[in-house]
């Protein structure tokens, strides 16, 4: 995974923060775990 930064980089970054937000929601957390993980 590429780390770019430029014009749109931001938008991009949070548009992927809203899909895995969205994806939580969804799923339901398994013994009060994060259905992600996290760095």
């Amino acid at each position: 995974m590429d780390a770019v930064w430029g014009p749109g980089a931001e938008a991009e970054l949070a548009y992927r923060r809203e899909q895995l937000a969205r994806a939580a929601r969804r799923r339901r957390p398994e013994r009060g775990r994060w259905p992600f993980r996290r760095r």
